[in-house]
């Protein structure tokens, strides 16, 4: 039979020459000049027919800081491996025997990425070729200690030993042969710099391993650490922080308590432990610039600049006073606070949370209120919508009222969508709408309950922008459900496409008739009688209302002016002539009350009016009132109980309670609104 080698030596030997096989051997013909050639073509073939196979599957189960481990798996060969070379960056940097298939490269640099390769030599000096490239890089930002590399070490007296395996770490592991409660066994260690350390331990468990207390320095660090396991395996396992100083010698020292009731033994099998230096915890910068740019009659958008912090902000939480209402991730800058009350008052803030979960200080509060005299429809809060069978979509952005604005998706003329709504109460309102303009949207007009409402609404604009617009008045009748649609009629010629954005709209019952015109100048005031509640508006820009009080006798009065929820209104003081006495102004939206003396048959004007267009939608309230006189109720004991009184356009109870010892502790007042 012609053997492996034979039969490949002779396949290049046929392309030069011409042969037969018989039983008496091999004859050949050959041409002088091919001698040479053959020659050199058999020995190359010679040396790739024994190279080794490769070696394969190159992986790394642990690194350190200054180490590599890496294995794979064997190259063959029919004269066997006679070792394996381990390449770094393509240099050689160490050798094994050819039964050794792990190896563990030391003396790197910490948070370096190194690039690791193998092969194989066979028995006949013949390598294989490099194995697969594998990237590797050590560790960084802890300082790894191995166990077998610290010197001076301490013990009971057991036996200790070294022991090379692939997984440990470093290479080795030590083997401390402890075989009953307090054996001990000690080694020191230096750092290089003070500060808050964080403490893992790398050990090997198997079923005849103890459990022991880690002390630094003679304190104890952590929970008792039990090296029991059914199977024999690496583990790493968190221990504690403690503070080092750099300056003296430390040591870490294991301490046996005792054994898992299915251990056999109380050994411990040490890999190696890392330290980690804890950075000092930071305090974030407190968020700032607080605001709000639009605000409904239950919500307000909220919006602020980010706050920094090194390590990076996880998370704002928001509050109202001091009650917290949501928080958001540390990559947003808005929020949006809900389910709120109508015309009411708010105050919000925010803080920032880093990662290492400490707060930053308060953003400046914001003081806020809701809309009222108005009723606001989300469009995307809306049910039952019917359109023209284009895509429909929620998006939530921060200028969105409510948090959210509709996406409607309509591309040619006469694409429609439209919404039911339902109202409290029948009436005419002005209807204001807040859509948002881009490139690509269309022009589109309204209709409530079927008629058209204002001009057509163009929706583009050459960049992104909410924008609140004036539609017009509606006559709202006392059916249930109403409708607002929107149809397409074309497009603005800069435009791509005909999409709608609907954020809300606004119904605003319309301004009430003042009654008490023409009460614009001095020569035409309306008296005011004292002790009543007068109602009238401010129609207009330039609409402004006198009054004339004229008291039986002189002393001292209060006035209330109560301005519609949403507006600040001006109150002027003055005489005869025309002469300002006082002026004063509604501030928050806010009551504004004043107490002013009169002479016997003297007359006060005063002027209510509005210099900064925040008129209509809603009457004020304006109310004199004589000195007040109080109405003291007291119980058996003579103490006072309740206190009762009249001021400008509200009537004052106030309650005191008391304790079993006739104490005050608390009063509550009850402030009730005089209509008439």
């Amino acid at each position: 039979m012609i053997s492996l080698k034979k039969t490949l030596t002779l396949s290049v030997v046929s392309l030069f020459t011409l042969y037969s096989v018989s039983t008496g051997g091999v004859t050949e013909a050959l041409s002088s000049n091919l001698k040479s050639a053959k020659s050199k073509t058999m020995s190359k073939l010679a040396v790739q027919a024994l190279a080794p196979t490769t070696p394969t599957n190159l992986k790394s189960s642990i690194q350190s800081d200054t180490t590599l481990n890496v294995e794979w798996t064997a190259s063959t060969d029919d004269s066997g491996i006679a070792n394996y070379e381990i390449y770094i960056n393509n240099a050689l940097a160490g050798t094994v025997g050819g039964t050794q298939l792990f190896y563990t490269v030391t003396g790197l640099t910490a948070g370096t990425t190194y690039t690791v390769q193998v092969k194989a030599k066979n028995t006949s000096g013949v390598y294989s070729d490099l194995s697969q490239s594998l990237s590797l890089t050590t560790l960084s930002g802890k300082k790894v200690y191995e166990f077998e590399k610290l010197a001076d070490v301490k013990h009971s007296g057991d036996a200790l030993s070294k022991v090379n395996e692939k997984e440990a770490s470093g290479g080795y592991h030590v083997f401390y042969q402890s075989n009953e409660v307090d054996d001990y066994i000690e080694y020191p260690f230096q750092i290089d710099a003070n500060g808050s350390y964080e403490f893992n331990l790398r050990l090997k468990q198997f079923t005849n391993r103890g459990i022991a207390q880690v002390y630094v320095d003679n304190t104890p660090v952590g929970d008792p650490v039990d090296f029991y396991n059914v199977t024999a395996r690496y583990i790493n396992t968190m221990i504690g922080s403690m503070d080092l100083d750099a300056s003296i010698k430390h040591s870490i020292k294991f301490k046996l308590i005792g054994k898992n009731e299915a251990s056999s033994n109380y050994i411990l099998a040490l890999d190696s432990f890392y330290l980690s230096k804890k950075e000092a915890a930071t305090i974030p910068s407190a968020p700032t610039a607080m605001k709000s740019t639009i605000q409904s009659d239950t919500s307000v958008n909220l919006e602020w600049t980010a706050a920094t912090d090194a390590k990076g902000i996880s998370s704002y939480e928001i509050y109202e006073q001091n009650q917290k209402i949501g928080a958001v991730p540390g990559t947003q800058t808005y929020f949006t606070a809900t389910k709120l009350t109508s015309g009411q008052a708010y105050k919000f803030k925010v803080k920032a949370k880093n990662q290492d979960n400490v707060y930053s200080d308060w953003s400046n509060v914001l003081d806020i209120s809701t809309l009222t005299g108005m009723t606001v429809l989300e469009f995307e809060s809306l049910t039952g919508v019917k359109h023209s069978g284009k895509v429909l979509s929620k998006i939530g952005e921060k200028d969105s009222s409510d948090g959210y604005h509709t996406f409607y998706e309509s591309n040619v003329t006469d694409d429609y969508i439209e919404y039911p709504f339902q109202i409290s109460k029948a009436g005419k309102y002005q209807l204001d709408l807040r859509l948002k303009q881009f490139t690509n949207r269309g022009m589109a007009q309204m209709y409530v309950d079927g008629a058209a409402v204002g001009k057509p609404i163009d929706f583009y604009n050459s960049s992104a922008s909410y924008k609140n617009i004036t539609v017009g008045d509606v006559t709202l009748d006392s059916r249930a459900t109403h409708a607002i649609k929107f149809v397409i009629t074309g497009k603005n010629t800069a435009s791509s496409n005909y999409i709608v954005a609907l954020d809300a709209f606004y119904l605003k019952e319309a301004v009430a008739e003042d009654t008490l015109e023409p009460n614009n100048s001095i020569e035409t005031a309306s008296d005011i009688p004292l002790s009543h509640t007068i109602s009238s508006n401010i129609s207009s820009a330039s609409d402004q209302d006198y009054y004339k009080f004229t008291p039986t006798k002189g002393g001292s009065y209060s006035l209330t002016l109560k301005s519609p929820t949403v507006k600040n209104y001006k109150l002027e003081a003055v005489n005869a002539s025309g002469k300002k006495i006082a002026i004063r102004t509604t501030l928050n939206k806010q009551d504004l009350d004043v107490s002013f003396s009169v002479a016997n048959d003297e007359s006060v004007y005063l002027r209510i009016y509005d210099d900064l267009g925040a008129y209509g939608s809603g009457p004020y309230l304006i109310r004199i009132s004589p000195p007040p006189h109080k109405v003291y109720t007291y119980n058996a004991a003579s103490r006072l109980t309740k206190l009762e009184y009249e001021q400008g356009l509200y009537q004052y109870v106030i309650q005191y309670d008391y304790d079993s010892n006739g104490n005050c502790i608390a009063s509550h007042l009850t402030k009730t609104l005089i209509t008439n």
